[in-house]
């Protein structure tokens, strides 16, 4: 028998044009006596950089419990016991049928790990992990799965060997899509969604103990920034449209409507970077509401950093990567290596913003984080030489408690990164032997798995 108090897990704030999933509340687990409440489920996402990093400032000088961060991971101190950084492995491949270990093409292999990826006239790769996890688990949702911002730069996700996804870039189509929003001819919405449902919403506190209304309360104040934010970025968009003598940057993405368009001038950091977080707050709602329990976002439309760079002349992400970004630290430019670095740790403090939202998020077992899988990932190990071994690689969360976090894991040496996402699959619940080229790639080891990773 259901008690009043009791709330459906699938329980939405409906109105026009509106449907507003909710978190996991304690109203929603069943009496005691009841059948058991399953885990909340495991979310998966995608951190994706261009040009890799630098080994001296990313991988920690021991192996075992991450006791201080090298300097490219600072930003992530606040999750320090909740992140295991995985060195050594490789995102070689087979590329037109050779064996390659560097250039990059390799960004249609880091996350696909095809068999021999083609780029004559038609690039080809095969289905990416976050499209084969959300096969898996995407029926559940009502999204699938968002493929966020990747403004047409890289190859890296892909539907299938024919398919390449364009990622979404305007946040107002991925908060429509999530929201079910009614909208008008120009494709924005008309009202807040919170104003259409604030009659259910206080009926719903009125239901639920304190525990319940802070959550709800917590909720519904972030839906709220994020059309906030939402709003001031469109009316941003408007003024850098009315200024045609502004430098501008137009992302058009083909096969998404003309309208909302966005055009950034992405040589201001602080523009971007409320960009970025918008659409980590996008993904943290997806996340926090069960809308969606897989996403990526890509960092590759943004390459100009003149506010962020303090030394040098040189601003530019890429150009500064082949000046002073070789993997030995003894070649090249040593003040480009600096700059790189700085833009490096711009990076990872964006991606620690979408890191400790989640964190702030409380489940019944947990935080949102530790009920996550968050892969921040670079194609390259370095973007000078565009080498591919020992490619930057950190996990965030545990996935429910599947892999033992807080430390730095080195794998054996060149150990593919189709073993990790083998090992994932797995310890998620999703049955393989095999991804991609695990099996046979040419230093394939441990059958394909990763040994180490949940003890």
């Amino acid at each position: 028998m259901t008690r009043s108090w009791q709330i459906d897990r699938r329980t939405v704030l409906k109105g026009l044009g509106v449907n507003l999933a909710l978190p996991f509340l304690e109203a929603m687990v069943p009496p005691v006596g009841a059948a058991e409440m399953p885990k909340p489920p495991v979310r998966f996402g995608i951190w994706y950089y261009p040009q890799g990093s630098l080994p001296e400032h990313w991988v920690p000088s021991e192996i075992g419990p991450l006791t201080k961060l090298p300097s490219a991971l600072r930003p992530f101190e606040p999750v320090r016991g909740k992140m295991t950084v995985i060195s050594n492995l490789t995102n070689s491949c087979y590329y037109e049928g050779k064996f390659s270990r560097g250039g990059h093409q390799h960004e249609m292999h880091v996350f696909t790990c095809a068999k021999n990826i083609r780029d004559q006239g038609v690039r080809s790769a095969s289905i990416s992990i976050d499209q084969f996890i959300a096969g898996k688990i995407g029926r559940e949702t009502p999204v699938k799965s968002l493929t966020l911002i990747d403004g047409g730069g890289t190859g890296s996700f892909w539907h299938d060997s024919a398919t390449r996804i364009h990622g979404e870039f305007s946040p107002r189509l991925v908060f429509d899509r999530l929201f079910r929003r009614q909208v008008n001819k120009s494709g924005l919405s008309d009202a807040s969604i919170l104003d259409v449902v604030r009659d259910q919403a206080l009926t719903l506190k009125n239901r639920v103990g304190r525990q319940d209304q802070r959550q709800l309360d917590q909720y519904l104040e972030s839906v709220r920034a994020a059309e906030t934010q939402l709003g001031l970025v469109e009316k941003r968009q408007k003024e850098i449209e009315a200024d045609h003598s502004r430098k501008q940057f137009d992302l058009k993405i083909e096969g998404l409507p003309d309208a909302p368009r966005y055009i950034f001038d992405h040589q201001d950091s602080q523009q971007v970077q409320n960009y970025l977080r918008l659409m980590s707050d996008l993904m943290v709602l997806g996340f926090q509401t069960d809308t969606t329990r897989v996403g990526t976002m890509t960092l590759w439309p943004f390459g100009e950093f003149p506010d962020i760079v303090s030394i040098g002349s040189e601003f530019s992400h890429h150009a500064l990567a082949h000046a002073g970004a070789n993997y030995d630290q003894k070649y090249g430019d040593p003040i480009a290596r600096e700059a790189f670095r700085e833009i490096t740790v711009w990076l990872n403090k964006n991606c620690s913003y979408l890191v400790q939202k989640l964190d702030s998020i409380q489940e019944p077992n947990g935080t949102l984080l530790d009920n996550s899988l968050i892969l921040n990932i670079s194609d390259l190990a370095v973007g000078g030489d565009h080498s591919v071994e020992n490619i930057p690689t950190v996990v965030f969360g545990s996935g429910g408690g599947i892999i033992k976090t807080g430390r730095h894991l080195a794998a054996e040496k060149f150990t593919p990164v189709a073993n990790l996402y083998v090992e994932l699959l797995n310890r998620m619940g999703i049955p393989v032997t095999e991804f991609g080229d695990s099996h046979i790639h040419p230093q394939r080891k441990h059958d394909g798995r990763l040994p180490g990773l949940a003890t």
